[in-house]
This record gives structure tokens, sequence and C-alpha cells, in this order.
């Protein structure tokens, strides 16, 4: 019986050990998946995307974990697959090549500024000058007094 309790406390203090040593690095949040608690990440170095699990007891997420901000992730249970965001980040890390930050988010389609219509007599309308997005670009309508 001794020699057993002693093999678990050599475990238990193993494990203090390592857990005090886990291996963390800084990431930047490509996009998030609130569905799955998932977030892709770019690790210093790398080109490649690794996926990085969020805890699932976050009601609501921070307001640092959000695309092109640097996040610090972990091998969560010392398992090198099972990487988790564990807070956020020290520094934005950068990648060998390629885009550093991730491509701003396509605001929604529709009118931006201006675009009133006056109806006239008959069939006459005139259109204030207008700013609008369709697929991420801006366009401007000028109508320049006609």
């Amino acid at each position: 019986m001794s020699r057993l309790y002693g093999a678990k406390t050599f475990e238990r203090a193993m494990e203090r050990r390592m857990r005090a040593t886990s291996e963390s690095r800084d990431a930047i949040v490509w996009d998030v998946d609130a569905s799955n608690y998932l977030v892709r990440c770019k690790i210093q170095g790398s080109n490649e995307y690794i996926l990085c699990h969020y805890p699932r007891n976050w009601q609501t997420l921070p307001p640092w974990l959000k695309r092109g901000n640097a996040v610090r992730i972990a091998h969560r249970g010392g398992i090198r697959g099972n990487l988790e965001v564990v807070g956020h980040g020290r520094a934005i890390p950068t990648p060998v090549s390629g885009d550093q930050f991730p491509s701003p988010q396509c605001q929604p389609d529709g009118v931006i500024t201006g675009g009133n219509v006056y109806a006239y007599s008959g069939m006459t309308v005139e259109v204030e000058d207008t700013t609008y997005r369709i697929d991420c670009d801006t366009y401007e309508l000028d109508m320049g007094g006609c």
C-alpha cells in the first residue's frame, strides 16, 4: 500500500511542476465560431491556421476575443493537439509570409448617407447625392444638380 501511495504522490508532484511550466504562446485571432466554441488563429512564425477552443462556461465573449486581437493560447491538460484560449496576448505575432492581420469584416449592404427621393408633379423625381455599399465596395451617386 505504501508503494502505491508514493507513486501517486510523485505523480501529483510532477503534474504540479508541468502545470507551472506549461507552454503557452501568443496568437492572432482570425475568426471566432461561437456556435462550436472555436477560434481560428495564426501563431508566431507560421502561415497555418490553428483551431483553439475557448471555455464553454463563458456566458458572453470577452471584448478582447475578436478579429485581429492578440490572444494567449496554451495546451489544455498538457496534450499537444488540444489548444485553448486562456487570455489576451502580450504581443501580436508575425507570420513567415502572407497577411499579418485578417481582412476587415464586410459591413452589410445598404445606403450609408443620402438617398432621399423627392417626388414632383407627373413622373418627375429628384434623388439626393447618395453613398451606398454593395459587396464590401462603397459607391457614390453624385447627381450634380441634374
